[in-house]
């Protein structure tokens, strides 16, 4: 993109380099379509974010994300169910779904979570997305499709987008299948991930940045007696992880309760997987006697720790 738009980038993924084209781009974008940066600044505030992506909204909006199969990288789409922390799942109006209404749970489970290639040659992927209101998702409301130029060089049909749209809110019971393959999929739990990761999710506004400058700077007694109020729900959970791991007494009765539940799962969760592994070590039996006799001593130690 860079060398397409005469900018120069001449050590492609050297991290400086990178950042000065990346810069590069969005001046030329700025120069070149200042409206488009303005709407994108403004569309930083979760709320409004939120307010456009919600389920109230029946009438769906536009979408720019990589995992649209779209050579625009755009879709129409509308929000069908809650997924957790804020996110919404949406469906691309491009796609009929009629022929996933009548489908089981775990049929549409297999047509989300599995790799297209497990697939058989006539089922296609569910054409569904996660938003995450606080990755700052690209968005905006339909009524820039009133842009005949824009709807062409989209290839949008207006008819077909309202027909599926009519299609999907006329099947709750669809929804909620699709709901449900979110809340019941333990491939790997989202409340089981470290909430530091979050923070890649998106930046903070700029008072709860100064309250986690003051929380770094407070010792085990200040901590025991401030309760702050984020504006950010990934801080209150990241809160919890920091005075446990570096001031474990100033945790209040319910947070010490909440670090010892993550802990719990957590481990259970990994122990579980690592007990997998070792039965499909197990099962190839390529092993001499030494590695049997390791492997059913981590299996016994595996089993301890579980029942502890």
């Amino acid at each position: 993109m860079s060398k397409a738009n005469g900018i120069l980038h001449d050590n492609a993924h050297d991290a400086l380099s990178d950042v000065k084209a990346t810069i590069g781009i969005f001046k030329l974008v700025k120069e070149k379509q200042p409206k488009l940066v303005d709407y994108l600044f403004r569309m930083r505030d979760k709320r409004k974010i939120l307010e456009l992506i919600g389920l109230d909204n029946k009438e769906g909006f536009l979408l720019v994300d990589k995992y649209v199969a779209d050579k625009s990288k755009t879709a129409v789409v509308l929000s069908i169910a809650p997924a957790k922390h804020q996110k919404v799942i949406v469906w691309d109006l491009k796609k009929d779904p009629s022929k996933y209404l009548d489908k089981t749970t775990d049929e549409l489970k297999k047509l989300y979570f599995s790799d297209s290639k497990n697939l058989d040659e006539d089922e296609e992927r569910l054409p569904i997305f996660q938003v995450n209101p606080s990755k700052m998702p690209i968005i905006s409301p339909l009524s820039i499709l009133k842009d005949e130029k824009i709807k062409e060089r989209l290839g949008v049909d207006l008819k077909i987008i309202a027909k599926n749209r009519k299609t999907l809110l006329e099947r709750p019971d669809f929804l909620e299948k699709i709901r449900s393959i979110f809340e019941d999929n333990e491939d790997f739990p989202v409340d089981l991930s470290f909430p530091e990761t979050s923070l890649y999710c998106g930046f903070l506004t700029d008072e709860d940045t100064i309250t986690c400058r003051a929380i770094s700077a407070m010792g085990e007694k200040e901590l025991s007696d401030f309760h702050p109020i984020f504006h950010d729900d990934r801080l209150d959970n990241l809160l919890v992880h920091y005075k446990a791991r570096n001031f474990p007494k100033s945790l209040t009765t319910n947070e010490k309760k909440t670090w010892d539940d993550f802990k719990n799962k957590r481990l259970e969760f990994l122990l579980k997987r690592y007990e997998t592994s070792m039965k499909q070590i197990e099962s190839k039996k390529e092993l001499n006697k030494d590695q049997e006799f390791a492997l059913k001593e981590l299996y016994y130690w595996v089993q301890r720790v579980i029942e502890n």
